[in-house]
């Protein structure tokens, strides 16, 4: 059996949101943007080991809280943190559940360069708020909250500001580097978007995750590989009021390449402070 393959040890990896996607830009001192919502992954086809690999399907569902707030000196402080439930469903019907906290991820960012086209370096960490199921569990089809372990994350992102036309490209890559285990990845991720009427803004996304050093067989407990990411996605945003907006996502993995392909829908309620 093949360790790193393991329920949604992958899937949780694609869903969940990650720091450097703030963008170049830092934000100045006391300036702060909160999200707050949900989120469901639906996988494509089962995500089950053994015998139950045959059939089955996956539902993750996620409380998702994401910030930024300015420090000053072009200095920028990024973090997320998600609370999931996670469902399969095995080859002979039974539903099988975790519940609880996923992963925690702190990241600083550094923007010199500002104005219209930046560029910023970002330094973080992501580290598992619970510890990993035995492998009996996996075997009866419960599904991890995550990946687990703990990753070091190092990054670059560039910019640019078409104004007047209130529109933006970015670009970033992100090493990440899982400890206790043997792999790492390095992720390249394109965002364009624009502001169509007012406050009413879309933007789209293609993001794409290469792995290395992952090993067929592990040691018994090291944390699952880092995994493979094709996605293509957008959003629609607005603020409403008061700094008050809302925020709509959706995200396709693609089969082709992903250790965890599927469909992922998200809904939050935003606040900024310029």
């Amino acid at each position: 059996m093949r360790r790193w393959s393991t329920a949604a040890v992958a899937l949780l990896c694609l869903a969940a949101p990650t720091v450097a996607h703030a963008g170049p830009w830092a934000r100045r001192a006391g300036s702060v943007y909160l999200r707050l919502g949900g989120a469901r992954f639906e996988g494509q086809g089962a995500f089950l080991v053994g015998e139950n690999a045959a059939a089955g399907s996956f539902v993750g569902d996620a409380g998702e809280f994401y910030g930024e707030a300015g420090l000053g000196r072009h200095l920028e402080l990024d973090a997320s943190f998600r609370f999931v439930q996670n469902r399969n469903e095995r080859l002979d019907g039974a539903v099988m559940t975790q519940t609880g906290p996923e992963d925690v991820e702190l990241s600083l960012k550094w923007s010199p360069l500002a104005g219209s086209s930046p560029i910023a370096f970002t330094l973080g960490g992501r580290a598992s708020l619970y510890d990993r199921l035995p492998a009996e569990a996996l075997l009866d089809g419960t599904p991890q909250r995550g990946p687990g372990g703990f990753d070091l994350l190092t990054g670059a992102a560039w910019g640019v500001s078409f104004w007047p036309t209130r529109a933006w490209l970015g670009v970033d890559v992100t090493h990440r580097l899982r400890f206790g285990g043997s792999s790492a990845g390095l992720r390249l991720r394109v965002e364009g978007g624009g502001y169509i009427v007012g406050p009413l803004a879309v933007a789209g996304t293609v993001e794409f995750q290469a792995a290395y050093g992952r090993e067929q067989q592990q040691p018994v407990g090291a944390p699952a590989p880092v995994p493979r990411v094709l996605g293509v996605g957008g959003k629609v945003f607005a603020e409403v009021v008061a700094g008050f907006g809302l925020s709509v996502d959706a995200t396709w993995l693609v089969p082709v390449f992903n250790d965890g392909p599927g469909w992922r829908l998200g809904l939050s309620l935003t606040f900024e402070r310029r």
